[in-house]
């Protein structure tokens, strides 16, 4: 998925954040676990 790179409203913003911090989050999970990570879905 591509993050918008254009001007997003503040709100927009603070969401794609958030998106990318929980997939982070997912990812470390996954490391730790070995179980496949939960596709994210906006």
């Amino acid at each position: 998925m591509k993050l918008k790179l254009y001007n997003v409203r503040g709100e927009e913003a603070v969401l794609a954040k958030k998106w990318a911090d929980d997939n982070k989050r997912l990812k470390k999970l996954k490391a730790l676990t070995g179980l496949p990570m939960p596709k994210l879905v906006l």
